[in-house]
């Protein structure tokens, strides 16, 4: 019964925070940053420090994957994030104790903002990865990127 009432608050919450906000159009988007986007770095509010850069490399590196879109330094566009919270969970271990798999949840909010001043897109992403096989760590941060990037562009 509490679990059904804390969702039904936080959809609430989630439905209302996301309600004031207008999504501008992906070609929109495209026409005011035709020069690029920039990619200051990550700012970090969890506890987990070494996941800003990691995340900043991702999202340049989709962002230049996306048709039409690419990274530029020097961009009038810029994709501002905030990394609110991560959690890692290892879900299971070897017989010698190490990680071989491990669950992962992170909150991120980004905001797509012309010249510093004109918001043109915000959203706040909570991504779940799935289970996570302990061989590269890179493509946990790839796949959020993609969640982030497709979320603030179209």
């Amino acid at each position: 019964m509490k679990t059904l009432l804390l969702f039904m608050i936080l959809l609430a919450f989630l439905s209302g925070s996301c309600s004031h906000y207008s999504v501008t159009p992906p070609s929109a988007v495209m026409q005011r940053c035709a020069e690029g986007i920039g990619v200051p770095p990550v700012r970090n509010d969890s506890q987990y420090h070494e996941q800003s850069p990691r995340l900043r490399d991702a999202l340049i590196g989709q962002l230049n994957r996306q048709p039409g879109m690419r990274y530029s330094s020097n961009a009038r566009c810029q994709l501002h994030c905030v990394l609110r919270g991560t959690s890692q969970h290892v879900s299971r271990r070897d017989a010698y104790g190490t990680a071989l798999s491990e669950d992962a949840q992170f909150s991120i909010e980004c905001e797509l903002v012309e010249d510093g001043l004109v918001s043109l897109s915000r959203h706040q992403v909570a991504f779940t990865d799935d289970t996570f096989i302990q061989t590269d760590a890179r493509s946990r941060y790839e796949n959020m990127a993609e969640s982030v990037i497709n979320r603030v562009l179209r």
